[in-house]
């Protein structure tokens, strides 16, 4: 049985980093390059969290998917995690530059 359109989108939500446009990818790996592993991760769940935050939640299985993710991803605290790192990496301007730029990249 072929699942329908919207029950696929919803199964393959998750590897929608994989699968996103060559060019938002390459920007996000951009970012993330050369980076501490701790703002590397946080880079990628910013770029995440601006996607869910842009998705339209059409039905309420698709409401409660993206609820989901964005609690994975611990959106709500992105803001203070980034924080966190700016405070760590006060004196690293590349740092800072490029979690700066992360709030503006979307996938």
């Amino acid at each position: 049985m072929i699942p329908s359109p919207r029950r696929l989108a919803l199964l393959l939500a998750p590897l929608a980093p994989l699968l996103a446009p060559p060019a938002a990818a390459q920007d996000m790996r951009a970012l993330m390059q050369d980076m501490p592993s701790d703002v590397a991760a946080l880079i990628q769940r910013r770029v995440e969290c601006n996607h869910w935050s842009g998705e339209d939640p059409y039905d309420a299985e698709r409401a409660a998917f993206i609820a989901r993710a964005v609690r994975r991803a611990r959106c709500d605290r992105v803001d203070a995690d980034e924080a966190v790192l700016a405070r760590r990496y006060a004196e690293r301007a590349d740092v800072l530059a490029r979690l700066a730029k992360a709030r503006d990249q979307y996938w």
